[in-house]
């Protein structure tokens, strides 16, 4: 009896040191993964001894930092004392550990999910997570999974079992890592993003134009929907400004990346805390001049244009509209889940037709310390613009240069009338406007493609002007939205809802103008006949006093890397992947707990009905053997009926069998006292 005891015993320590290791490994794994998504550092240098009160403060306000970088999700930061992060992480993981050793001894498993739930919604954020850190993590949760389901005496063929287990996803995770890294990671990619892309069509809704996309570009199809709902206190034509794309790369336009907008967050606010937004620097240049504005109120009501992109006019007077945050003074960024819905503001009449007038009455008037203020400002923002709006790629700048003649390597600022003049007159000449095109296929450059079939639509038309323009020295982007025509502006009724129709969707060039801010320019004869053009031949004169100190800078890669946002996003498409397949290798798993249990619980069926066989020496021995497969400690009393019902020719009575069964029942309060 003593032997058996002794054994029992070690088993249950071993369990428990089992357990125990396997909860440090959870932990340790949960919290890797944490700091690597999170951009904490685990060093042993960084645990120095502070005020953990800073430190938690401290770790709060990286974690900001990384989701405004990687999301733009802007969260919080508070003033603390510098000190690291380690003294927080360190009390967080002893914590972690404390905690996770009762979660894997509690064998409740539902309680993993407290920490796969924080690593899911890591995953779906696309945060930046060391791939050695994901494995790690997954097997100390299938570890976990594994431990805490077994309850049996002795603890090494459950963790042969979890071994093994371990094993299997490690090298499936392995390969998967090898198979997205080295040998065809554009195609999980292409086909990852295309995936989400849909989903986000699903959520936000799609508009005729895709948000920058070039190569994908077919046939313009737009029909009389209804794209948004507006509502005008005075009627007027605009351009109602929506995605706006900064980096060219050869098959779309893309937005400037997270990280830089989350940069350029700080001086921002200082710029909006002096009164200058490039939002609203349109209203206040007329301000400015000394011209009265006219308030107009609008709203906007997204029926079936893409709720992605908030569209807003380039007279707007207060930048603040509520469920939206400033992206780097070039978009609101709807917040909702549905994105862009119902929202209004206030705006000014019409500058997009007057802007040249504008700024020839911005430079020849009186200085005073207004406008020495906006100045001051004006530069900062100016520099910034200087320094994203003006790459070109060496490539692409040797190719407008034969192809058109202009944007010679370190050419100079031109003058906004030439440069503009420029395009119009090689766009005009030199291409027939259509909207029957073709994708263009594979990996050629869309733009190589249009200046030979010198063929397309308005996003064509849009994309060499952009280019162009920078290749002049000037700040430009492409711009999609919707235009409220002056057509539009005749037939539309004060405080009534006008239809403004799909057909309405454009896709434009606006450029940047020292001092004054961006404007769209049009370069579609069909398009200018539309919209209200401003007077070239006025007011352009005196604004190349403020040439740049720094001429735009060419890049030989720059704007064809993809941005911190599309790697976030490609690394999300590669997570997902991989979280597959760990759900595939989970489902396998459960598949063979399930069988295994199965097995057991179809076993303890057949002895229950033996137990309650008609034959009462039947039962009796049943019961023997049950007891011996269950380890149960068995009496004299139980031995003998046992041994007499399955040797000897005797018979055996009913109340053997409730003696046997009470013998049961004995033995297993005994082992679970025991353990």
């Amino acid at each position: 009896m003593q032997l058996k005891y002794s054994e029992a015993g070690n088993g249950r320590k071993l369990n428990m040191i089992q357990e125990c290791l396997v909860g440090i490994l959870l932990a340790a794994a949960f919290m890797a993964a944490l700091c690597s998504a999170l951009g904490i550092s685990l060093s042993p240098a960084d645990l120095p001894a502070g005020n953990p009160a800073d430190g938690f403060i401290s770790l709060w306000n990286t974690a900001a930092d990384r989701f405004g970088e990687n999301n733009f999700l802007i969260l919080p930061k508070y003033a603390a004392e510098h000190v690291g992060t380690g003294p927080a992480v360190a009390l967080i993981g002893v914590m972690l550990i404390l905690f996770s050793i009762c979660v894997v001894r509690s064998h409740l498993r539902p309680l993993l999910l407290l920490y796969l739930v924080p690593f899911a919604f890591m995953l779906a954020l696309g945060l930046d997570m060391r791939p050695w850190t994901g494995i790690m993590f997954a097997a100390a949760v299938l570890l976990s999974f594994t431990v805490m389901g077994s309850c049996s005496g002795t603890g090494l063929p459950i963790l042969r079992e979890a071994a093994v287990t371990v094993l299997i996803l490690a090298a499936v995770m392995t390969v998967w890592i090898h198979a997205a890294g080295i040998t065809e990671p554009q195609l999980l990619t292409d086909a990852g993003a295309g995936i989400v892309s849909r989903l986000e069509d699903v959520r936000y809704g799609s508009g005729i134009l895709k948000n920058g996309e070039l190569n994908g570009l077919d046939n313009r199809r737009a029909g009389d929907r209804t794209a948004l709902k507006i509502t005008m206190e005075k009627p007027q034509s605009m351009y109602l400004r929506g995605y706006v794309g900064e980096i060219y790369t050869g098959s779309r336009w893309n937005r400037l990346s997270n990280q830089t907008a989350y940069s350029f967050r700080d001086t921002g606010y200082g710029l909006q805390k002096r009164g200058f937004s490039a939002l609203t620097q349109a209203a206040c240049v007329q301000k400015l001049i000394g011209q009265k504005q006219g308030g107009n109120r609008i709203r906007i009501r997204t029926e079936s244009a893409d709720r992605r992109n908030s569209y807003l006019p380039y007279e707007l007077m207060d930048g603040n509209i509520d469920g939206m945050v400033n992206f780097a003074d070039a978009a609101e960024k709807p917040t909702g889940f549905r994105g862009a819905s119902d929202y209004s503001v206030k705006i000014t009449d019409n500058q997009t037709g007057v802007w040249t007038d504008q700024v020839g009455r911005l430079f020849s008037g009186v200085w005073n310390d207004a406008r020495a203020r906006y100045f001051v400002s004006e530069s900062h923002y100016n520099a910034f613009v200087y320094e994203n709006d003006t790459t070109v790629s060496t490539e692409l700048r040797a190719l407008l240069k034969k192809r058109t003649g202009i944007g010679a390597e370190g050419a100079k600022h031109m003058e906004y009338r030439e440069a503009i003049e420029a395009v119009r007159k090689y766009l005009s000449g030199n291409f027939v406007y259509t909207e029957k095109i073709r994708p263009v296929s594979g990996g050629s450059d869309f733009l190589e493609n249009f200046l030979s079939t010198r063929r397309g639509c308005d996003v064509h038309y849009a994309t060499l002007a952009a280019m162009m323009f920078r290749c002049c020295g000037i700040p430009s982007r492409y711009v999609e939205g919707y235009l409220v025509t002056v057509g539009d502006e005749a037939e539309m009724t004060a405080g009534k809802d006008w239809l403004l129709p799909e057909n309405r969707a454009h896709a434009w060039t606006e450029i940047y103008v020292d001092g004054y801010g961006w404007v769209p320019v049009e370069t579609v004869p069909k398009y200018m006949k539309l919209m209200k053009q401003a007077d070239l031949s006025i007011g352009l004169s005196g604004t190349d006093a403020r040439e740049q100190a720094q001429s735009p800078q060419s890049s030989t890669g720059r704007d064809t890397e993809e941005p911190t946002k599309n790697r976030a996003r490609e690394r999300r498409v590669l997570w997902i992947f991989g979280l597959a397949a760990l759900c595939v290798l989970s489902a396998l798993l459960l598949i063979w707990l399930a069988a295994r249990f199965g097995r057991r619980l179809m076993r303890e069926i057949r002895y229950r009905k033996a137990f309650l066989h008609r034959d009462p020496g039947r039962a009796v021995r049943s019961l023997y053997d049950y007891m011996k497969e269950k380890g149960f400690p068995l009496s004299e009393k139980a031995e003998a009926l046992g041994c007499f019902a399955a040797f000897s020719n005797g018979l055996i009575q009913e109340r053997d069998r409730r003696d046997m069964l009470e013998e049961m029942k004995r033995g297993k309060r005994e082992k679970k006292q025991r353990s």
